[in-house]
């Protein structure tokens, strides 16, 4: 994947839109989330991490 300049969750907007396509253009977030997670090499300290947030 390709890094972006600017937050890191930038770099995820294609391909939740892909997946988005790919699922009927209607998908719960967690079909979505696993549907990138499955085509994509995420890291996986990205996938379990947590933001400043939570």
């Amino acid at each position: 994947m390709t890094k972006l300049k600017g937050p890191k969750f930038v770099q995820y907007f294609q391909p939740v839109i892909d997946g988005l396509r790919d699922l009927g253009s209607s998908a719960k977030p967690r079909e979505v989330y696993a549907w990138v997670a499955e085509r994509l090499s995420v890291p996986k300290e990205e996938i379990e991490g947590t933001t400043k947030g939570g």
